[in-house]
């Protein structure tokens, strides 16, 4: 009966049943439209076949149009949010923990301005939580900061529909100015970078490379320092500045591409809790969010 379903779609589009058509369409989300209705309608896999499935209840006739359908009363089903290439999930470079994963977009963008975008986007299938202000399905999160637009996981792959809606979400863009990072939230670890849209483009893309991006990692041996100035000093000259150097600003302002992404900071044991009082510590890492400090206290 599978293979039946699979050739009858195949060669037109839709079977008719007692309750109503299953219709053809391309992906596992589609834009159901009509008199009082706007939804996101989620679709299923053909097995044996590389298209999916809508089933609608209550109608006898569909007519194809365009990429989609429609029927009378003024009902139409189209493809949404598809990002007009075949894309593959945004974790991909992650090697999975108990997570979460993070994609970071970083784009000069308002919180309203992010507000504004996902709205127009909408149906989206994320519902914003009026507490938090953070939009969720399932065990999918998306969060808006001036700047930045953060996806975000757990460890559970997501279903098919929000790989979908991720991938054109993300793809509406792609034809901005944008940096992003891919972070492993467990061990607060930079999987994936880039500087450029054409960098995430060509990580988003199914036929795209397996480049990661450039994450060098920076050591600073300070066993035996013991105040902010000694290991400020020590910090200033591994990366071959002057002593005195104003560290915070030298890392706000020197462009993300010339920076390492990890500075391991090796510190006397009996140091460790130091670093919630030092000034240094911690700005250091305010300095540059897409730089990650790791302050060893074993030496």
């Amino acid at each position: 009966m599978r293979f039946v379903e699979a050739d009858a779609l195949r060669r037109h589009g839709q079977l008719r049943d007692d309750d109503g058509l299953t219709l053809r369409v391309e992906g596992p989300v589609m834009r159901l439209q009509g008199p009082n209705e706007d939804r996101l309608l989620i679709t299923e896999p053909v097995l044996g076949a590389r298209f999916y499935k809508a089933h609608i209840e209550g109608i006898t006739e569909a007519r194809m149009a365009g990429r989609g359908w429609e029927w009378e009363g003024g009902y139409t089903l189209r493809p949404h949010l598809s990002c007009n290439y075949r894309p593959r999930d945004w974790s991909w470079a992650w090697t999975p923990t108990y997570g979460p994963v993070m994609l970071n977009i970083y784009l000069k963008r308002t919180l309203a301005e992010w507000e504004q975008w996902l709205a127009a986007l909408a149906p989206h299938g994320y519902t914003r939580d009026t507490e938090t202000g953070i939009y969720k399905w399932g065990d999918s999160w998306i969060t808006l900061r001036p700047g930045s637009v953060q996806f975000m996981r757990g460890y559970h792959t997501p279903s098919a529909a929000v790989q979908w809606v991720d991938a054109g979400l993300l793809g509406s863009l792609l034809q901005h100015e944008l940096a992003w990072d891919l972070i492993d939230g467990d061990y607060r670890a930079w999987m994936a970078t880039g500087h450029t849209a054409a960098s995430l483009a060509n990580y988003l893309r199914a036929d795209g490379s397996q480049e990661r991006g450039n994450l060098p990692v920076h050591t600073v041996e300070a066993g035996t320092l013991r105040d902010d100035a000694a290991i400020a000093e020590a910090i200033a000259i591994s990366f071959g500045l002057p002593a005195a150097t104003d560290l915070l600003a030298w890392f706000r302002e020197t462009p993300v591409p010339a920076l390492p992404r990890t500075i391991t900071v090796n510190l006397p044991r009996d140091l460790s809790q130091m670093y919630e009082r030092s000034p240094l510590m911690q700005g250091l890492v305010r300095a540059n969010t897409r730089v990650f400090w790791s302050f060893s206290f074993g030496g």
